[in-house]
């Protein structure tokens, strides 16, 4: 998510008056020269005025005159990270109405910087905190407008300060965030607080260049299993053909080798499920036998696995596929029956059926192992029927059609 804010403030003392000043201007990237929305503020010491650019990035705020900065924050907010980069401008006077054109905003610039353990596994739950830009930034970016208009006042505006603020988190073994300079790293320390609360620091300095990014060794650590809050469940109604188990991972704080995926274990047949990190957290089941099954997950990485979390299912055979359906067709009348299903030990509670063309409920009669359907429309029909059992029994599937047609 991308946050802009524009402020204009008025560090030096405003000249109150009857006169109003309007400031007026569009955000644009320096590089792209793409606008962006943003929240706009005008400032003196009496009276601040806010408002929302649109998506053109374009503000218009009335204030008293007086002497006013234009600060710029550009904010990019990520799960993992959130950088920020505020720019200050010189002063200038809004004793009239002002036209700043396009203010140029610097660029932000995609870096990443993998994290690693003294042996070179992927850490991930490393905290990131960093300031910039560096000292030349300012030097670099001169021009906060080309072309500023205050009535007959013709002048460009340049930037005076750049501030830039960086907290982040690695997440599958990097750092990955924006920043304003691509080929320099801002000032920072990382911090990794390990599974027994050692904390291990090392500065973002010591990074060194790498395939498309940096490499940030800890040399003191050693990558311990991950430890997240594993939260395991299963589908109401867990059945033989199809039980679906899903769960939640939630990082512990911890810096931890990188989940690499999950185990699903059954601990009651013996058998073993892998499933890959980035996919659903779910495992679909195909043919358990009916009975009670425990099922054990860890998260699982280069450096081992965490402890288990256990679900017991109770798992129940549905009732069979409803079979033999017969149909008798007289006139616009005609009737469908079919034969009692393997119940598989369950009660049986009602039957649902299914047509393929509207049939008005009036003339549809359900009685036992017998649909009656009158007043039929001409044309072909298709019907289907299932079976529901007693509470926690899934229905069984529906039948194969029986068709017929209606002349």
């Amino acid at each position: 998510m991308l946050a802009t804010a524009l402020c204009l403030s008025a560090p030096v003392t405003a000249r109150a008056g009857a006169i109003d000043s309007t400031v007026v201007g569009r955000i644009v990237d320096e590089t792209t020269g793409e606008p962006f929305s943003g929240n706009v503020e005008l400032w003196d010491y009496v009276y601040v005025s806010r408002g929302t650019t649109g998506e053109d990035g374009r503000f218009w705020r009335k204030e008293r005159a007086g002497d006013y900065e234009v600060v710029v924050i550009r904010s990019v907010v990520t799960p993992a990270a959130t950088s920020s980069l505020s720019m200050r401008t010189e002063v200038f006077s809004g004793g009239i109405d002002c036209d700043l054109h396009d203010v140029l905003v610097p660029s932000l610039h995609p870096q990443v910087v993998r994290v690693l353990d003294g042996a070179g596994t992927p850490l991930e739950g490393v905290h990131l905190t960093a300031t910039g830009p560096s000292a030349g930034f300012v030097d670099e970016h001169p021009t906060a407008t080309e072309d500023m208009e205050c009535g007959w006042y013709h002048a460009p505006l340049g930037w005076a300060t750049a501030v830039y603020t960086l907290e982040a988190w690695s997440t599958g073994g990097a750092f990955e965030y924006e920043a304003p300079e691509a080929g320099t790293l801002p000032e920072g320390t990382a911090t990794a607080t390990l599974p027994d609360e050692s904390v291990a620091t090392v500065d973002l300095a010591s990074a060194v260049p790498g395939d498309g990014g940096w490499d940030l060794v800890l040399d003191d650590v050693t990558a311990a299993a991950p430890d997240p809050a594993l939260d395991l469940w299963a589908d109401d109604f867990p059945r033989h053909d199809r039980t679906t188990l899903h769960w939640t991972s939630t990082a512990s704080g911890h810096a931890t080798a990188v989940v690499t995926g999950y185990t699903v274990r059954d601990t009651t047949t013996g058998r073993v499920w892998t499933v890959s990190r980035g996919q659903h957290w779910r495992l679909r089941i195909d043919g358990l036998e009916p009975g009670e099954h425990t099922f054990e997950l860890t998260a699982d990485s280069a450096a081992g696995s965490s402890p288990a979390v256990t679900q017991t299912v109770e798992v129940v055979r549905p009732i069979d596929r409803v079979r033999g359906l017969q149909k008798t067709v007289t006139g616009r009348r005609a009737v469908v029956t079919w034969a009692r299903p393997d119940l598989q030990g369950h009660t049986l509670r009602r039957y649902q059926y299914r047509i393929s063309r509207r049939v008005p409920a009036a003339d549809r009669t359900l009685t036992g192992r017998r649909l009656v359907l009158r007043h039929l429309e001409p044309g072909a029909y298709r019907v289907r029927v299932r079976a529901y059992g007693g509470p926690n029994v899934p229905a069984s599937v529906w039948s194969r059609p029986v068709r017929f047609s209606v002349g």
